[in-house]
């Protein structure tokens, strides 16, 4: 089961979608992903308007779900199957 995590930006019509989000081993825990998605965010705030950013999140990787409700992101649904195949 997957898990889908959002949090919102602002603003009107549209939304960003992160795909993957990967730091390398030796860069990791120093703010590189925080800075990554922070970045997105303001891309997606003032150049598309967006209003929130979504992703998908496999629901057993906790590391990965703590940090992004560390950077404010929040649990919406659970998708049934979406890492499945």
């Amino acid at each position: 089961m997957g898990i889908s995590i959002f949090k919102f930006i602002f603003f009107f019509n549209f939304f960003s979608h992160v795909t993957a989000v990967t730091v390398a081993p030796d860069y990791r825990r120093i703010g590189n992903a925080k800075k990554m998605m922070d970045l997105l965010e303001k891309i997606s705030e003032s150049i598309h308007d967006g209003y929130f950013v979504d992703l998908f999140v496999r629901s057993s990787n906790k590391i990965a779900i703590q940090m992004y409700e560390n950077f404010g992101y929040k649990i919406y649904r659970r998708v049934k199957f979406y890492h499945f195949f």
